[in-house]
């Protein structure tokens, strides 16, 4: 038996259900028809990695893997690592590996920040880490451009009124504003880059580079050549830049439309490098077979476009159908990848996740500002973005959504204590509405403050709030959000569910999490799971 299990990055259930309703998501509904959802919460607020995934990753109950969502324990330094899909942090071995010792063969295909990784474990296209984020460069007025940074040393040359010549090592590509064009630097880094004219000014901009990681455990350096060698990853897309309109006027504030098309021409880049990769891998259709596949391009979209059908404010009608036909069309690529793997082997078992879901916003909250304005923390002289570590006596982080901790050598947590009471009172000054909806401690219980003697306290935020750990510059404590939805803050909205699928389970046949494992494994060795 062959288990294909999709990892869709920031899909919220309610988005996914909405298109499904449109019918142009053909393949998400055969799969999602044929299985069971499985809707559960974390223990406590997280924004990623939800503890049902590591449950399914390790084969463990929450309390034996220790994962409450984005951080878990080290079980050798007692480090802290992010992401389950680290080899070296749940307590217990990772479900491929246990699979490994079974002689099924796993494919982890396109895992983002994978670290090491089992010397029994196949893998195709792994990544690494990430060499650089996306950036743009200033082209106006200028012949040349000399670029020298930890992607490689690159020369732009302007040829015309349209065209750069881009050159590194004696290697030479043209680009212009018509379409992506993909370049590799001196170092061997390749990203893909694009002129762009916006505002009266001309602009380079790359996406980000990451670094592979090739298997040496089987002889598929044929296939990783084909799936790795020809196109880089598109991890992240450009939402950011898109966003502060370096792509010119977006559809809200009554664009036309160029922006929009310069954005999704990414993700159409990013689908069809899925799609060669895929189509390679599924030549290779032994039996006995674990697939992970990770598909990030879900994640970005939503993060710029989501708010606009999930929020408490108003929104146009007009804005609404765009945001909405926008990301159709975004997951329609998503579910032709899914085709590829359903027609491929329809025979095989599905499981389809997602790492996270998504929220609309409308507010920005700073904690920080106000533990600085009751006194509680301390801005450097010069520095608006950051608390001062050395001088505040609480300090608020935003891993997880948010969690207060107690910056003091001797444990005291009186000070805590009144500045989780400031932040639970406060209001927004428009709305009046509370920006914090409860707090509760690591096991996701409310916290009593009456009785409260922790050292930290995880934050429950109040729906559409978006944290922000930076200080504003004049300590306002709300602004704008920077983009239209966050991550979950666990609270309506359970958004880590997952779709096994073909499995024709009913929820309450599983008595426990750690059973997933076990059925896993025994359709995997072909026995009745039932």
């Amino acid at each position: 038996m062959t288990l294909n299990w999709f990892i869709f990055d920031g899909i919220p259930k309610w988005l996914l259900e909405r298109l499904l309703n449109t019918g142009e998501l053909p393949y998400f509904k055969k799969i999602i028809d044929s299985g069971s959802f499985f809707d559960t919460k974390p223990s406590y607020p997280n924004c990623q990695t939800p503890a049902a995934m590591a449950t399914l990753l390790t084969g463990q109950s929450q309390q034996e893997h220790k994962i409450n969502g984005y951080w878990m324990q080290g079980k050798e330094d007692h480090r802290k690592y992010v992401n389950s899909l680290l080899q070296a942090s749940p307590e217990g071995s990772l479900i491929w590996e246990d699979l490994s010792k079974e002689n099924i063969e796993i494919d982890l295909i396109q895992i983002p920040w994978y670290k090491e990784t089992s010397k029994k474990i196949n893998f195709v296209g792994g990544i690494n880490n990430r060499i650089s984020r996306e950036k743009y460069y200033d082209l106006s007025n200028r012949d040349i451009l000399n670029i020298e940074d930890e992607v490689g040393i690159i020369k732009a040359i302007k040829k015309d009124a349209f065209t750069w010549q881009l050159e590194s090592n004696n290697y030479f590509t043209c680009i212009n504003d018509k379409k992506w064009t993909l370049f590799t630097s001196n170092k061997g880094h390749s990203a893909w880059y694009r002129v762009v004219n916006s505002n009266e000014k001309e602009y380079l901009i790359r996406t980000a580079v990451w670094e592979m990681v090739y298997s040496s455990t089987r002889n598929d350096s044929i296939l990783l050549n084909k799936t790795i060698g020809k196109n880089p990853f598109l991890g992240e897309t450009l939402g950011g830049m898109y966003r502060t309109g370096l792509f010119g006027k977006q559809f809200y504030i009554d664009g036309d439309g160029t922006a929009e098309n310069l954005y999704l021409d990414l993700y159409k880049l990013s689908f069809e490098y899925y799609k060669l990769v895929l189509n390679e891998i599924f030549k290779n259709r032994s039996e006995n077979k674990l697939r992970i596949i990770y598909v990030p391009f879900t994640d970005d979209i939503g993060h710029e476009l989501i708010g606009f059908l999930n929020s408490d404010i108003e929104i146009p009608k007009k804005y609404e159908m765009k945001a909405f036909e926008l990301l159709l069309k975004v997951y329609k690529y998503a579910d032709q990848l899914l085709e590829i793997a359903y027609e491929e082997e329809k025979d095989f078992d599905f499981v389809i996740s997602s790492d996270h879901g998504m929220n609309g916003v409308s507010t920005m909250f700073h904690p920080n500002d106000l533990l600085v304005c009751n006194g509680y923390a301390q801005k450097p002289s010069g520095d608006f973005e950051n608390t001062n570590e050395k001088t505040s006596h609480v300090i608020y982080h935003v891993v997880n959504n948010g969690f207060i901790y107690e910056n003091t050598k001797n444990h005291d947590n009186k000070i805590l204590k009144a500045a989780l009471t400031k932040l639970i009172d406060y209001r927004h000054p428009i709305s009046k509405k509370k920006m914090v909806k409860e707090l509760v401690d690591i096991n996701g219980e409310k916290v009593n403050l009456q009785t409260f003697n922790d050292k930290k306290c995880y934050i429950v935020f109040a729906e559409n709030v978006m944290p922000n750990p930076e200080l504003t510059k004049n300590l306002s404590i709300i602004s704008k959000p920077n983009r239209s939805a966050t991550h979950h803050t666990y609270n309506s909205d359970k958004l880590n569910g997952i779709f096994i699928s073909s499995f024709k389970l009913k929820e309450s046949s599983i008595k426990s999490n750690t059973e997933v494992k076990s059925i896993i494994l025994k359709k995997m060795r072909g026995k009745n799971c039932q």
